[in-house]
């Protein structure tokens, strides 16, 4: 099949409907089973309303066969918070242009955060495909000095302020991670009963809930226990896809996902008849992409990838490459108002690193299960996002650009979402976990 790639300012989806070594329905074009025709669409949602079209289309054919033959919902999906979630925050950082620890003149930066979190689930015969998207950024709108007055710079005119000569840098990113996972209902109750200790707050409880679920799942000592089965089911719980990864294997250059595009394509393989119906061989494959003709290299932003253990997430976290930085501020050119911001930063070392930090990512996993009944439990399944944002002042001495000293001011965003989930078994063995309640 050929596969289309879109620049990602929203998610790109290719929808398949390729389905191999089909048995059509008397009734039912071939094309629901053997066609290549391909879907674009904006919204992740709207994958599984195209995909969903088909298998209802193959099940009406199927009329008068008892309704354990039939599969609902196949692709079901949920938002968190049912649109965009859009967070600000304010933090004072030290002066680019003096030295760390300097009180001089202190950068006061609005951070505005929005990301859109969309979870895929395909129920399929005893297995589970699981995908969490997240498109948004993290935007740097507004930089306010004291200096007489209150001097402000907003948007495009957000810059770093750098003294070249003694190697001073600040209002950057640096340290900033992402954490997306997976986890089952029983420590997603142990954390919220720990936030309910200590807060009769109800956004507070939440807070803490998530903040606290988090720290588990990346906790490699712990997080046997945010397995969906159980950890005694580990292996048959895997994450098959992440994005984005470490950087290259020289560790210099970086692909920034807002300039880089990914699809996945979605196929079934029914085999469906009138005996058994389409339940018999479903089955969903994935496939995720970029395409780095459309990418964008920048070779002083580093990304460390981590794979949590036990598969239930991947962290990702940013920082300077701070001798290729050091190597193009070269050509680096200072603003002519005494404040020694740098005009030509996006030039030179991309506004990725100061002003617009995307969040795009992906994450994929796989629930497999046995004869074993205790392999698929009924419970909820959940799904969070973890953003740490980080702001840096920078002390590079001499001409090797290392980091002598670093002040780094942090702020957390932590969100989730709940699916109930049921696990029932067809009149032919094959066990499916489904949504319970239909969610948007």
């Amino acid at each position: 099949m050929n596969k289309k790639y879109f620049k990602m300012s929203y998610v790109a989806l290719v929808v398949a409907s390729g389905l191999a070594n089909a048995s059509p329905i008397i009734g039912v074009d071939d094309a629901y089973f053997t066609g290549a025709d391909e879907y674009f669409v904006v919204d992740p949602r709207t994958a599984c309303d195209i995909f969903n079209q088909k298998v209802s289309y193959i099940n009406n054919a199927l009329g008068g066969i008892d309704d354990t033959a039939h599969i609902d919902n196949l692709c079901r999906t949920v938002r968190i918070n049912d649109g965009q979630i859009e967070d600000s925050y304010n933090l004072t950082t030290v002066n680019g242009a003096y030295a760390h620890g300097s009180s001089s003149y202190p950068i006061t930066e609005q951070i505005d955060v929005a990301r859109t979190i969309d979870i895929l689930m395909f129920s399929q015969s005893n297995k589970t495909d699981y995908v969490l998207i997240v498109n948004g950024s993290i935007d740097v709108s507004k930089q306010q000095a004291v200096w007489g007055g209150v001097v402000e710079w907003n948007d495009e005119n957000v810059l770093p302020f750098f003294w070249y000569r003694e190697g001073y840098l600040g209002q950057v990113f640096h340290g900033n991670s992402q954490f997306n996972y997976m986890s089952g209902e029983s420590e997603y109750k142990m954390s919220k009963k720990r936030a309910e200790s200590e807060s009769n707050n109800t956004n507070e409880i939440e807070r803490l809930t998530w903040k606290y679920l988090s720290e588990t799942c990346e906790n490699g000592d712990l997080n046997a226990y945010c397995i969906p089965q159980g950890y005694k089911f580990g292996d048959q719980f895997i994450n098959t896809e992440t994005y984005p990864s470490s950087t290259n294997a020289n560790g210099k250059t970086v692909d920034i996902a807002n300039s880089t595009s990914f699809s996945f394509d979605i196929s079934g393989s029914f085999e469906a008849s009138k005996s058994d119906g389409p339940s018999a061989g479903l089955s969903v494959g994935f496939g995720f992409s970029k395409t780095k003709e459309s990418s964008q290299t920048h070779d002083v932003m580093t990304l460390t990838s981590v794979g949590q253990g036990n598969d239930v997430g991947t962290k990702v976290t940013q920082r300077i490459n701070t001798l290729a930085l050091g190597n193009a501020a070269d050509n680096y050119q200072a603003s002519g108002d005494s404040w020694n911001r740098v005009v030509n930063a996006a030039e030179i070392w991309g506004e990725d690193l100061y002003r617009s930090y995307p969040l795009d990512s992906y994450e994929a996993w796989q629930e497999n299960y046995t004869s074993d009944r205790r392999s698929c439990k009924s419970q909820a399944i959940i799904f969070g996002n973890s953003l740490t944002i980080a702001r840096t002042h920078l002390n590079m001495y001499g001409g090797s650009w290392k980091i002598q000293d670093e002040d780094i001011k942090t702020v957390e965003s932590n969100y989730g979402v709940t699916i109930d989930t049921k696990c029932t078994v067809d009149d032919n063995g094959q066990t499916f976990r489904v949504m319970q309640d239909t969610l948007l």
